[in-house]
Order: C-alpha cells, then sequence, then structure tokens
C-alpha cells in the first residue's frame, strides 16, 4: 500500500541524565541548579547553563553534568549541531559516558545522520545498558535495516522495563507492529499508549492510520480529527484525514480540503495526490489525470506520485499509458513492492505476461508472501508455462489468503487456455 505521508518524527524529546533535581524557589536557586533541573523555559535554562558553566573554580563533575543539562535543552531547541557540541564537552571530562555518547546519536538521528547515530548507540550501550541507548539503537536500526522489527520489538521492551511508561519506546513498538502489517497488534499498541496519555499526538496519529489499513475510515476520521485539535498544523494528520474523507465516499469534501492544503503545503505532493484521487472518485478522471500532470510538472517526478497516476490511467483504461508511467515510477528510488503489484496487474490488462509474471515475482521478493501476488503470477503462468504450474501457484495464492471469490475469474483463465478439466476440478476443490 502506497502511504502519501510518512509517518510522523518519533524524536525523543528528553535526555536521560539521571541528574534532574527538583527546582527551589527560583530566589533561593543557584544557577547550576536551575541547569540542571531542566524545569524552565529553554531560553532561561540556556542562561542559567552559560552563566553555571562560566563561575571559577567549579569542579569537573558539576561541569559534566552541565553540559549534559545544555545538550539536552539545544536538542528540545532543535539546534543539533549546539547539543552534540555540548555532549562532546561532557565527553571530554568523562570520555566512557553512555549519557553524552547516547545524546550525541539523537542529535544526530535528528540531524538525518542514521549511520552515525548508530554507531554513537552501540558505542553507548557498550559502556552500560540504559533505556535511551535501547530505545536510540533500536529505532535507528530499524531505520538502516541493521535491526529487524522482532529484534528491535524485544529491545524497546528491554527500555520499558527501565522505564515503564516511556512513550517513545510504546509508540515505536506500536509502529513496529504496523510496518509489519500486523494491525491488530498496532492498534492494541497505539491504545495502550494513549491509555497513559490522551493526548499523545504521534500515537493518536498512528491509530488513525492502523484504522484506515483495517478498512475503518469513520474511526479512523475520528482519529485524525482529535489529532487536529491537538495540532491544527499536524501536516500528516491533515493528509491522511483527506485519504479517510475519500474512502467514506466524501470525495467532493476532500476535493474542497485538498485545496486548501495544496494552498498551505504547495511544495508537497500529498495535496495533489488526494485532489486528483478525490476528482477520480468524483467520475471526474479528466480532470484528475490533469491534476496529476500538473503536480508532475510544478513538483517534478516522484514514485508515490507517479503510482498513483499509473493506477488513475489504469483506471480510466488508459493501459499503455499507465504501463509507461509505472514503469517511470520503478525507475526512481523508492521502488517497492506495491509499484511492482501495479504493473503486475496493468500487464496482465495488456496480455504481456511475462512482464506481469516478473513483476509479481520482484513484489514478492520485495514485499514477501502477498496472495495478490501470487495470483497475478498464477494467471501469468496460464498463458506462459503449463496450467499444472499454474494452479499450484493458484493454491498458494490462496492458502496465503486470496478471497473465495476470486476462483472463477481463474477458472475462465483456464478456460480461456484450453484447460477444462482443470477448470472443473478448481471448481470442485473450492
Amino acid at each position: 500500500m502506497k502511504v502519501l505521508v510518512a509517518a510522523a518524527s518519533l524524536t525523543l524529546l528528553t535526555a536521560t541524565t539521571g541528574l534532574a533535581r527538583p527546582a527551589l524557589p527560583i530566589s533561593d536557586d543557584t544557577y547550576a541548579r536551575v541547569c540542571l533541573a531542566l524545569e524552565q523555559s529553554a531560553e532561561r535554562l540556556l542562561n542559567a547553563c552559560q552563566i553555571a558553566l562560566e563561575q571559577p573554580g567549579i569542579t569537573d563533575v558539576l561541569r559534566y553534568d552541565l553540559q549534559l543539562s545544555l545538550g539536552a535543552i539545544h536538542q528540545w531547541n532543535s539546534d543539533y549541531q549546539a547539543s552534540i557540541d555540548a555532549y562532546e564537552q561532557a565527553l571530554q571530562i568523562k570520555p566512557l559516558s553512555t549519557e553524552a555518547l547516547s545524546g550525541i546519536g539523537w542529535a544526530l538521528r535528528d540531524l538525518g545522520q542514521p549511520d552515525e547515530a548508530y554507531a554513537k548507540f552501540t558505542q553507548a550501550l557498550a559502556v552500560d545498558v540504559t533505556a535511551s541507548a535501547l530505545m536510540g539503537q533500536a529505532a535507528v536500526g530499524r531505520e538502516i535495516g541493521e535491526i529487524n522489527n522482532d529484534a528491535a520489538r524485544d529491545m524497546l521492551s528491554a527500555a520499558l522495563a527501565i522505564e515503564p511508561h516511556s512513550g517513545f519506546a510504546q509508540r515505536e513498538i506500536a509502529w513496529s507492529y504496523f510496518e509489519d502489517g500486523a494491525v491488530d497488534l498496532a492498534i492494541a499498541a497505539f491504545e495502550k499508549r494513549l491509555n497513559e496519555d490522551p493526548d499523545d499526538v504521534n500515537a493518536r496519529f498512528g491509530l488513525g492510520r492502523a484504522a484506515l489499513r483495517s478498512e475503518e475510515p469513520a474511526w479512523a476520521l475520528t482519529q485524525f480529527n482529535r489529532v487536529l485539535e491537538l495540532d491544527p498544523n499536524h501536516t500528516g494528520g491533515r493528509s491522511e484525514r483527506l485519504q479517510a474523507l475519500r474512502q467514506l465516499d466524501r470525495n467532493a469534501q476532500a476535493l474542497s480540503e485538498s485545496d486548501l492544503f495544496i494552498e498551505d503545503h504547495p511544495d508537497l505532493t500529498d495535496g495533489y495526490i488526494q485532489r486528483a484521487l478525490a476528482l477520480s472518485g468524483l467520475e471526474r478522471r479528466a480532470e484528475a489525470l490533469n491534476t496529476f500532470e500538473q503536480a508532475e510538472a510544478k513538483l517534478g517526478p516522484s514514485n508515490v506520485l507517479l503510482y498513483w497516476y499509473a493506477d488513475t490511467l489504469a483506471y480510466d483504461g488508459r493501459f499503455t499509458d499507465a504501463l509507461n508511467t509505472i514503469d517511470r515510477a520503478l525507475d526512481l528510488e523508492g521502488a517497492d513492492a506495491s509499484d511492482h503489484m501495479l504493473k503486475s496487474w496493468i500487464a496482465l490488462e495488456l496480455e504481456l505476461y511475462r512482464e506481469a509474471r516478473d513483476s509479481a515475482e520482484a513484489a514478492l521478493e520485495l514485499g514477501g508472501e502477498d496472495p495478490w501476488a501470487h495470483f497475478y503470477a498464477a494467471v501469468a503462468l496460464v498463458h506462459t508455462e503449463s496450467t499444472d504450474e499454474a494452479v499450484t501457484r493458484f493454491q498458494t495464492a490462496m492458502a496465503t489468503g486470496l478471497p473465495e471469490d476470486i476462483v472463477g475469474f481463474f477458472a475462465e483463465e483456464l478456460v480461456r487456455a484450453g484447460d477444462f478439466v482443470g477448470a472443473a476440478q478448481l471448481r470442485l476443490k473450492y
């Protein structure tokens, strides 16, 4: 399934220092205590930390603690390089600091340097096991493919054993289930998090995404409405809400709101795609295809844009144009199993059976056991190899979850190929 926007960032908002102390009344507090307590505004904390660090005669132990706080504050302010610099200063004092190494790891992740971040989390865990380092290595490891989702969940569960109420770990577990296609488990995990914090925007967004995947658009719409109540500027929430509206056949509303989305985010493909799909839902496909053309002319080609463009062309019966468009998508970075699946279906419609089979096999290689990919391969085999081999492949498709109402369609393909006995036996079996 193509996703129009990536899941929202799961940035860890707290750095584990183990040194936070209850704040005293300001009139009685020192600058160092204000800095270490991390309970004031970022501006005030930065000022307090800088003044405390400039005080004569402070010990290395205190300077180390202050640098950890300073690193966390800069990260909250999204000043990631300054955060790294502060943590590096802490490492000058304590070279084997799990807290500082983890802090650098989180900052590098936010800077878009996941490989470097993973190395820092690995260093941190070699020194000591902390919840922050476990969560960081699990999250980044999943992103770069160093850790599979099962292993990541084990690490995140270990982190929760240390910090039982970590929202980050709970959300990561939920998102990992979502990525695995285990939607029921994802829903349960997101709901567990929301039971602890009903205002967790990321978890609420995830629950909406999972509801859409479960084909429950009304429930999804409720979740996205709540996301936008909590964060009116949540781009993903707005985009996914459009999808929920379309699935509820509220295409006119989706069209109106997609125009507003494009106005607010003219450089994102999401609004154009949702607008085009809403127009298609209103049987205004000429306008839909024109929207895709305009989006590509304005923003350039992208994998997701060309996927939906090809899908709409195919739905309009323009299969040759659709094939050319999905081939352009497959030439771009980011092509996945769904691109190959779409090409396989289009190729079948054009009776390009070898291309259809090759694309189905590519989809299976990238996306795992998909009954429709096996089905497309089976149809292609009817016309390229023996029908016996095709029937065997069709049985694999049925065993992996293909709906039984497809049996008649496949039996018709066997009849077209002259295998009347095979078609009759198929009917008897299913």
